[in-house]
Parts: C-alpha cells; structure tokens; sequence
C-alpha cells in the first residue's frame, strides 16, 4: 500500500473499501474526500448486500468519506445525486449516453457501467459522515454470464483507461458539486440530476409488488422516494427495492 499528501490510500487488495474506510474513520479523523482505492475486492458490495464483481487490475474500486453537517438526514438523498453526477461528469468526454438509473447505479444505454454504495452515520437528524463506495468498470472484458447487462468503457471505446486519472476526475467533480450543496444551490443539483436520470422521458415499463406496469418518471423526492405516474395519471411512490425497471 502506499499514501500521497495524507489525501488517499491504495491497496493492493482488501476485503472492501468501504469496510477499510469506515474502520479507519473509527480509528482517526480523516479529511473530507480521503479517498481508498484498491486493485481487487475480496468481498465487494452493492446496494442493499448485492455481491460486486470485478476482476483484478481493471476497474476503479473506490472509497471517499465526506462529512456533510449541513446536510439534515431527510434529504440525504441529495449525497447519492452529488456522487452519481460526479461519475456522470467523468465519463462524459468518452460518451454523452451515461445516464443514472435510480436510485444508484450509472448506465450507458441500458447497460450498467457502475455502482454507488453510500454508508451514512447520522447525528441530531443531520448527516455526520459518509462513506461512498464506488464501483466503476473500466477495463474489464468480460464478464460472468450470471450479470444481466454489464458493460465496461474498454467496450465502449475499445481502448485500455488509466483508473487513477478517473479516480482523479471523480474526486474533482465530487468537490465541485459538494460545494454547490454546500452554498444553499440544492436546485440546480436537482435539475442535473432529473436531466441525467435513465428513462426520464416517455412511457416504460415497471414491476412493483402488484404486477407490470407503465408510467413515466415524474421525480425524485430529497429523500429518494421515486414517483412515478401511471397511464391513469395516478401517482405511485416508491423507495428502494420496491419497484423494479423492466428492461428488454
């Protein structure tokens, strides 16, 4: 492992990034983006305990903690935005159909480029600190057939990518848009983030516990509760697993 400027650490390998960052916020006070990388996971997770895979060398497989105060736990959700256009941002020069399928992962077309995990602790109803994971799939070239669409950028270039430069751009634009919710300007965070949801336009189809439906994305509540409006103009909310995008 090696360490630069007390800014960032990179492993060889490590169970999980997350689990090795929160550890050490436990263990000392770390600055906002002090950021963990490594070159393989032993264990890698997604949202909700879903296993990440990647293999060895290729993928950026990330960490950052950030300690957002000023952040009050219901709307919480404007963390997840701020890191998901972050990822948005780096990939943009490579191609302009990256999209963010809520509530967290990254898609190009309608296959999944990377995943965001966000652990956060809170404090008298504000958000005393965040762990953000990040699993980006950069040069990976295959992948196991038990995954329903994964995509790399090497497929989508046909070029290796350097991962630290990523990682670079990432943490940069994680700052910029931190410090636009910083100043108060949770608005246009918003609108950047409804303007790059996946299927944000249009009729598609959607599964929730009663069947097959279709409706249109309406919006994104501060929280991360998801609207949707159905073909009979009524509104159906939803919060994380509870509703599920059909994609053929």
């Amino acid at each position: 492992m090696k360490t630069i400027n007390n800014s960032f650490l990179i492993l060889e390998e490590t169970q999980s990034t997350n689990i090795y960052l929160k550890e050490l916020a436990s263990e000392q006070l770390l600055p906002d983006f002090f950021s963990v990388r490594t070159n393989y996971q032993t264990a890698g997770r997604g949202q909700r305990g879903n296993h990440w895979e990647s293999t060895p060398n290729d993928n950026l497989l990330c960490s950052v903690v950030l300690h957002p105060t000023f952040v009050s736990a219901n709307r919480s959700f404007y963390i997840s935005q701020i890191v998901s256009l972050s990822l948005i941002k780096s990939l943009e020069k490579f191609s302009d159909e990256f999209t963010i399928k809520w509530p967290n992962d990254i898609y190009w077309r309608n296959k999944k480029i990377a995943g965001i995990l966000i652990e956060n602790q809170f404090l008298s109803n504000q958000v005393n600190q965040s762990i953000i994971g990040v699993g980006l799939n950069l040069n990976q070239a295959s992948f196991s057939p038990k995954l329903i669409n994964p995509v790399s950028l090497y497929h989508i270039t046909g070029t290796k990518n350097d991962i630290d430069e990523l990682w670079k751009d990432f943490i940069n634009h994680l700052k910029g848009f931190h410090q636009l919710l910083k100043e108060g300007k949770a608005g246009q965070i918003k609108i950047e983030y409804h303007n790059k949801l996946y299927r944000n336009k249009g009729f598609h189809l959607y599964q929730d516990a009663k069947g097959l439906f279709e409706a249109y994305l309406y919006k994104v509540q501060p929280d991360g509760q998801l609207i949707l409006i159905d073909k009979d103009n009524q509104q159906r909310k939803y919060y994380f697993k509870e509703v599920s995008y059909i994609i053929e």
